[in-house]
């Protein structure tokens, strides 16, 4: 199996270590998303959220490559 961050929870857990990521989990309610994103300066940058952590994970590490 190659490189799959999107559907491969261990590779996307790496990315969160790799990157220092920060990770805030849903709360309760209709859009209940994760939020992943990365202090820059102390405040929050390049921030996602989606329903599917690895896919916040991987959006925000692409936002930040991009």
């Amino acid at each position: 199996m190659g490189y799959d961050p999107l559907h491969d929870d261990a590779q996307a857990m790496a990315l969160v270590k790799k990157f220092e990521l920060d990770i805030e989990a849903p709360r309760a309610g209709i859009n209940a998303e994760w939020e992943v994103y990365r202090y820059d300066n102390l405040a929050p940058n390049n921030c996602h959220s989606n329903a599917d952590l690895n896919r916040a994970i991987c959006e925000t590490v692409a936002k930040m490559k991009g």
